[in-house]
């Protein structure tokens, strides 16, 4: 699972939330759980896959073009799940993995009883909000001229 320490890039918007039409998802998650990204400038030698961290190294290694994503990953290993009809494993929301808070995308149809509808909460500690564009810097911020929900 890919996170990231921003949520306010336009370019990452655009990138992973089919360019702001998408909506993204704020976890807590424990420190020790998630492996931070390292970006380098050179791809990682052929002996690395002899390691026996191989596939931590591998799974945590990007180009640093990337770096201003502010990458850590949530390593799983998905064959504990069933795949669904489509073949796709989920892990399971959790105390290791605790929605927070949904940005609906500024280009989004969806409205927030499209996205309520779409998960359950049993505490009423995640909040959904829609987002525009900041009027001032580039960046991308909560929309405080539409309604945000607790639920």
């Amino acid at each position: 699972v890919c996170c990231s320490e921003i949520k306010y890039d336009p370019v990452q918007w655009a990138h992973y939330a089919d360019n702001h039409r998408g909506i993204c998802l704020g976890f807590d998650i424990p420190d020790k759980r998630l492996r931070k990204v390292r970006y380098v400038s050179e791809r990682l030698a052929k002996s690395t896959l002899e390691d026996t961290d191989k596939t931590e190294r591998l799974l945590t290694t990007k180009f640093r073009h990337w770096s201003y994503e502010m990458e850590h990953r949530l390593i799983i290993d998905l064959r504990r799940y069933q795949s669904d009809s489509k073949g796709l494993r989920f892990e399971d929301f959790s105390d290791d993995l605790e929605l927070r808070e949904i940005y609906i995308g500024c280009h989004s149809d969806l409205e927030f009883d499209d996205v309520i509808s779409s998960f359950r909460s049993n505490t009423n500690d995640v909040v959904i909000k829609h987002t525009r564009p900041s009027f001032k810097d580039f960046r991308i911020v909560w929309d405080q001229s539409r309604k945000s929900v607790r639920h």
